[in-house]
């Protein structure tokens, strides 16, 4: 150590309370400020095909009607279409549950116990 140099000692690390509050306020309002600073990246326009990898647990198998476990059901979404399902996007409002074919492209329902669907064709 240099002459004239001082110890640190314990004290002088010391933080009240009220001063790490202000540190910790701080540093959140840091990294929420950080992606709006420029040259950050942009997202790229998506494009179809690729590989999606999903960290999920591997079902017991690939049949959907042998189980009831939304679990299971995460899987098959990625792997199997449905007669119906819920339309998605940017374009649809919250909590608006409209119904769209998957598999079928049209239905009718000529009496209140019978649906027609109309299936596309396979690819």
């Amino acid at each position: 150590m240099s002459v004239g140099a001082s110890k640190k000692t314990q004290r002088d690390f010391d933080v009240n309370r009220r001063e790490l509050l202000r540190l910790g306020g701080a540093a959140a309002v840091g990294a929420a400020l950080a992606p709006l600073s420029p040259g950050t990246a942009r997202g790229q326009t998506p494009k179809r095909g690729g590989t999606i990898n999903v960290r999920a647990w591997d079902p017991p198998h690939f049949d959907p009607h042998l189980t009831i476990c939304y679990k299971t059901h995460i899987a098959y979404s990625f792997t199997h279409s449905r007669l119906l399902k819920y339309k998605a996007g940017p374009g649809v409002t919250p909590g608006y549950f409209q119904v769209e074919g998957d598999l079928a492209e049209s239905w009718t329902q000529p009496n209140e116990l019978t649906y027609v669907f109309t299936t596309r064709s396979p690819r």
